[in-house]
């Protein structure tokens, strides 16, 4: 613990204004001491003491500006922001759309036909 320098009571001696700084001081240093020992909630009543939390400070950046602005009583929206260039790029390209259940009924003709190998070599190495 921090060393203790003890003053003669103040109705028998006169503090000299250099005693009177080291006193504050040490009492500044058990204070924080103390302070930072002590527990956030009270036992007895379980109230939070205050100016025990210390909140970080957070850097938020440049805010985004709003893709759609007010002219009067038009709405406009600036299209450069709403899709990014690759996706931009991929929705102009031609797009090829299968039918489902063209690609189900292909699937399933590959499975008959490795089914139909696999019992045919079965067959052959019995």
């Amino acid at each position: 613990m921090a060393d203790v320098i003890s003053f003669a009571p103040q109705h028998e001696e006169e503090l000299s204004d250099e005693q009177m700084q080291e006193m504050l001081v040490q009492a500044a240093r058990r204070r924080k001491e103390n302070a930072s020992s002590v527990a956030l909630v009270d036992k007895d009543d379980g109230v939070v003491k205050a100016g025990q939390f210390n909140f970080p400070k957070l850097n938020t950046g440049e805010m985004v500006q709003p893709y759609v602005s007010n002219a009067g009583d038009v709405a406009t929206v600036d299209r450069s922001r709403l899709l990014g260039e690759q996706d931009r790029k991929l929705s102009n390209q031609i797009r090829k759309v299968e039918d489902p259940v063209a690609v189900k009924k292909k699937m399933l003709e590959v499975c008959c036909r490795s089914l139909s190998f696999l019992s045919l070599l079965h067959t052959l190495c019995l």
